[in-house]
């Protein structure tokens, strides 16, 4: 396997190592997630799927007022670090 050299320094990862921490990293992600839905379901199974709803309008006004240009730049960033991450050839 090949190594990154980062910066000049010695050090070095191979990219099955990149691939597991990407992987690790898509894990917590759907933990958390999962975590979010799963205290969603409480709050609504519980009776107060108002709270929900009022939530729900905020996060929605919150998201309208961002131009959706950020939303571009941040799905571009994001794939221009997983296409830097992995290596000639893959």
């Amino acid at each position: 396997m090949g190594y990154y050299r980062r910066g000049g320094y010695q050090f070095g990862s191979t990219r099955l190592i990149v691939k597991l921490e990407h992987l690790l990293f898509a894990g917590i992600f759907v933990v958390i997630l999962s975590s979010i839905f799963l205290v969603i379901s409480s709050v609504i199974q519980l009776g107060d799927a108002a709270l929900i709803d009022t939530v729900y309008y905020w996060l929605m006004n919150v998201l309208a007022a961002i131009p959706w240009y950020v939303f571009l730049a941040t799905l571009l960033v994001g794939i221009l670090f997983l296409k830097l991450a992995g290596g000639k050839g893959e």
